[in-house]
């Protein structure tokens, strides 16, 4: 697991997660997730999610080799052992636990575990699109394991977000990401959309300090910021937005990262 490290409180940490396909890359032979996909990999998020409670989803963009996810994540939590086998059994249909069993408890400790999510989450998907296949496939649907980054205040978690939101029309997948069908601004399931705003509404208020910021107020700054971005990404010629992938990374545009960690991670 790669990992960028940035300044993070001490009561949770942010992260900015990115999970690809197998592939050498360029095209060559990565699996492309068609929007059928795509729908399911949001789905699975969403179920597992709901699994490690503790965790808050602040925003997604489903791509078709890879997702990028932003992830509020609890250093402490307390949840009750019968609400995790319940959790379990909604997650897990076919399967029961016990609340007092070895499973249980161990799970129960493992909600925050960034690790334990990623692993569940995308070792399902995985199995539910093999299964799926018209034709007989083998070897693993997933690169390596997931990079992340963490993000350490409202700065950073705003950079990421207009990152995430813009990888569509960077990849000439749209021209608005408004107008983007599977990311936390544009999904086609309204209830789970209205959920990811909110946490994003919430988390920006505390580490913004701005108690008194109205979610319509919020929502009218972000879009304000997403539309400067996007003009600006519209202004640049062929050349330049090549040289702008090929050399500014999301993790290198800030100024506090730990450049000595970078270099020898």
């Amino acid at each position: 697991m790669t990992k960028r490290h940035l300044p993070t409180t001490e009561k949770f940490q942010l992260m900015h997660i990115v999970i690809k396909t197998t592939g050498k890359g360029h095209g060559s032979d990565q699996w492309i997730f068609n929007n059928r996909n795509k729908r399911e990999l949001q789905t699975q998020l969403k179920r597992f999610l709901n699994l490690f409670d503790p965790i808050e989803l602040i925003a997604f963009t489903i791509m078709s080799n890879h997702a990028h996810i932003i992830l509020n994540i609890p250093m402490n939590y307390e949840i009750r052992r019968d609400e995790v086998a319940q959790k379990y059994h909604q997650c897990y249909p076919n399967r029961k636990i016990h609340p007092n069993s070895s499973t249980c408890q161990k799970l129960q400790k493992q909600l925050n575990n960034i690790s334990c999510f990623m692993q569940r989450f995308a070792r399902d998907f995985a199995i539910r699109f093999n299964r799926n296949r018209t034709f007989k496939r083998t070897g693993h649907l997933w690169a390596n394991r997931f990079h992340n980054t963490n993000l350490g205040d409202d700065v950073a978690l705003l950079k990421c977000w207009i990152y995430v939101m813009l990888n569509p029309v960077k990849a000439k997948m749209t021209t608005n990401p408004l107008d983007y069908k599977f990311n936390s601004i544009n999904c086609n399931d309204g209830q789970f959309m209205q959920e990811v705003w909110e946490n994003f509404y919430e988390l920006y208020k505390y580490l913004s300090d701005k108690p008194n910021l109205t979610l319509d107020q919020f929502k009218t700054m972000i879009f304000a910021i997403l539309r400067t971005e996007l003009d600006k990404w519209n202004t640049m010629n062929e050349e330049q937005r090549t040289e702008y992938r090929n050399s500014h990374h999301f993790w290198d545009k800030f100024i506090y990262v730990d450049k000595h960690y970078l270099d020898t991670a």
